[in-house]
């Protein structure tokens, strides 16, 4: 569920909780638009919602990208697609170490949370 609010309208006590916690996108679509050499997560994009400053703003602890095949695309082929997503995900990882750590358990949320500083570095799945 996504609600659109104006950061001036959330009470003091909800943004502290908020702040305060590990919050996760559970699942994003921008790998797709990964796979264009040129897109930097690392800038604000004009197109999607999701870019590491918006990560920051928004206080994202962790990230699902989406690794998604056209159902028109089957065997060998869906299967080399899905590496290249794959791929594309840990090349922004490895762009933008300051701000991402590649994770793939709860517990490596955790540990890249408390590393840092509290919530200086999203960690990233690829899902």
């Amino acid at each position: 569920m996504t609600i659109g609010v104006a950061g001036d309208s959330i009470s003091e006590k909800a943004r502290k909780l908020h702040f305060s916690s590990i919050v996760v996108d559970t699942h994003d679509d921008t790998t797709q638009l990964m796979l264009d050499p040129k897109f930097d997560l690392g800038a604000r994009q004009p197109k999607g919602s999701i870019d590491i400053p918006r990560m920051r703003e928004g206080g994202l602890g962790a990230i699902f990208f989406s690794i998604w095949i056209p159902s028109k695309v089957t065997g060998p082929t869906a299967g080399q697609k899905a590496l290249q997503q794959i791929d594309a995900v840990r090349e922004q990882v490895r762009k933008h170490p300051k701000d991402l750590v590649l994770a793939t358990t709860a517990e490596q949320i955790r540990q890249a949370i408390s590393a840092c500083c509290a919530n200086t570095r999203v960690s990233v799945f690829a899902t």
